[in-house]
């Protein structure tokens, strides 16, 4: 009976075309990096298997990646804001088949509001700053100080940089010496803007 299931969810996902399976490999290494942000403890899928190979969980990516495209919404934003407006328990994180409920649109939309108001008040970008002379971590300081205040929590400045990595520029991390533990995880995660 598993294995006719199994072979039923392999055949759905062969249904879908590349672009929608890379766009959902995507979105699974993005999740898998906002994993490696918290501290949980069970894995939704064995990371020693390629995700392609998994249909039980990779068809939920396939469909979260549905969404992100027939609503136009920029799918590393949509991953994000799952984990940053999760609303169950702080051990727990969003389950892979979670991402394409209605209620993964609402995180999102409850994200992008909170985003694009702190985006109006901080929108000085470090080129700018750096040419008049300013203060070029102002952002990244402002970051650090909105997760200080979201966690609730007794985590060090170095905790928090080290947990939301992606959040903060090159440069911060290197001033803050977070810079060498960061440095892959951090680069791959720009990889997967391309």
């Amino acid at each position: 009976m598993a294995t006719q299931k199994w072979k039923r969810k392999k055949r759905d996902v062969k249904k879908w075309n590349e672009e929608e399976k890379l766009l959902a490999r995507k979105m699974s290494t993005m999740y898998r990096l906002q994993l490696k942000g918290k501290n949980v403890h069970v894995r939704p899928w064995r990371s020693s298997i390629p995700i392609e190979d998994q249909p039980d969980v990779f068809i939920h990516f396939l469909k979260a990646a549905e969404i992100v495209r027939e609503e136009e919404i920029d799918w590393k934003e949509f991953v994000r804001a799952q984990f940053e407006k999760w609303n169950g328990p702080p051990s727990a994180s969003p389950l892979p088949s979670q991402l394409h409920s209605a209620q993964s649109l609402t995180r999102y939309s409850e994200w992008k509001l909170a985003d694009s108001i702190n985006a109006d008040l901080f929108r000085d970008s470090i080129e700018q700053r750096r040419k008049d002379g300013r203060d070029i971590f102002v952002n990244d300081r402002h970051t650090l100080k909105s997760y200080k205040i979201r966690a609730h929590s007794d985590k060090t400045d170095r905790e928090i940089l080290l947990m939301f990595f992606a959040d903060f520029s090159r440069e911060y991390h290197q001033k803050r010496g977070t810079w060498k533990k960061v440095r892959r995880e951090w680069i791959s995660y720009r990889e997967c803007d391309d």
